[in-house]
């Protein structure tokens, strides 16, 4: 709630962070209107803040194409009391006039990642890929191609679109929706703020039991990601992809168009391949839940983002005609692992005759 601000009606809160050395937006509440020198926003945010070192906050209108900052303040991170697990309270006081009241709660990556139940027996949150598609008898979601599209119909140029949260309240409206009725799930997402739909798709790669890389193979990855021979690693990525399950593979070639397409309209949404990469690449490239696997995937953070990279930039007729529409699974992943770990081993073995 903002307090003490003499300015025009319906404004909003916009949430910046800094990140890599500058600061970016990462939310923006729905506007409200001003009632006795009063701004009630009651919304909440998802926000990465790792290695974030300040948080600004800007009470802004929206004049057809230009925005105007009424007030701003800044907030110094990260906040002690966060790291213990405890909701914290505070006021932060803008300039040049009035003052907002904050809530945060901090919670590791390994604990957004944490998986909860579907809703009801017929949810796809929090469910296996494969179990979805078969009981929607669908190649991919339908989630995932209702949020893809309207995307593409209404998000392509919103500045910011996957990085920008979406209000937690609209996005858990949309979770229930898809858990519990599908077509009401549709026309739900096409009346919601994009971000919100933006944040859902995120959510449910997220929260894939078995991420869309699958963490089988996600060593795999990884190590193929790392071999200095281009040709070596083209061979390896381009196989593994390939045996990856049906669903997951088809998903993954799905998404991969969608991503491309929203990077062609950077100038205006000012989502590049490598901002994509960067917001999806932990969500899909990651390991399963095990002993270590949270210090495991901070210290791969940047090969996540590479491997997604790697096949954003891939040109998509290297996977149009597929090797799954002619070969089986369990051959391809014969043919997949004698391909890698003799990759792996000859760099290895290359690698320690140079050292000695």
């Amino acid at each position: 709630m903002a307090t003490g601000l003499k300015i025009k009606p319906s404004l909003y809160c916009a949430v910046e962070v800094d990140e890599y050395g500058r600061l970016d937006r990462k939310a923006r509440t729905n506007p409200v209107m001003l009632e006795h020198n009063k701004l009630v926003f009651d919304e909440g945010f998802e926000i990465d803040i790792d290695g974030a070192q300040k948080m600004r906050l800007l009470i802004c209108v929206k004049q057809l194409l230009k925005e105007d900052v009424f007030a701003r303040g800044s907030y110094l991170l990260p906040v002690p009391e966060l790291r213990k697990g405890r909701r914290v309270k505070t006021s932060l006081k803008l300039q040049p006039q009035g003052s907002v009241e904050l809530i945060f709660q901090y919670f590791t990556s390994h604990e957004v990642m944490m998986h909860k139940p579907a809703l009801a027996s017929s949810g796809v949150f929090c469910v296996p890929l494969d179990d979805v598609t078969r009981k929607e008898k669908h190649d991919i979601p339908l989630l995932v191609e209702t949020c893809v599209q309207e995307i593409e119909r209404r998000g392509m140029e919103e500045v910011g679109i996957y990085r920008v949260a979406g209000v937690m309240r609209d996005v858990d409206d949309l979770r229930k929706a898809f858990d519990t009725d599908y077509l009401k799930a549709q026309t739900l997402a096409a009346d919601t703020d994009i971000h919100a739909v933006a944040g859902l798709l995120k959510k449910y790669f997220r929260e894939l039991p078995d991420p869309l890389f699958t963490s089988f193979h996600y060593r795999s990855f990884i190590q193929g990601f790392m071999l200095q021979d281009p040709n070596a690693r083209d061979q390896c990525l381009i196989s593994l992809l390939h045996s990856l399950p049906l669903s997951h593979l088809k998903t993954c070639v799905y998404l991969f168009e969608h991503l491309k397409n929203v990077a062609e309209n950077a100038d205006e949404n000012k989502m590049s391949l490598t901002n994509l990469a960067t917001v999806f690449g932990p969500n899909l490239v990651r390991p399963g839940r095990r002993e270590g696997s949270e210090v495991e995937a901070t210290l791969n953070i940047m090969s996540q983002v590479g491997v997604l990279m790697y096949f954003l930039k891939l040109p998509s007729e290297m996977y149009d005609t597929l090797e799954w529409q002619r070969t089986s699974p369990s051959t391809l992943k014969q043919k997949l692992y004698g391909v890698c770990e003799n990759k792996v081993a000859k760099e290895k073995t290359s690698n320690s005759k140079i050292k000695s």
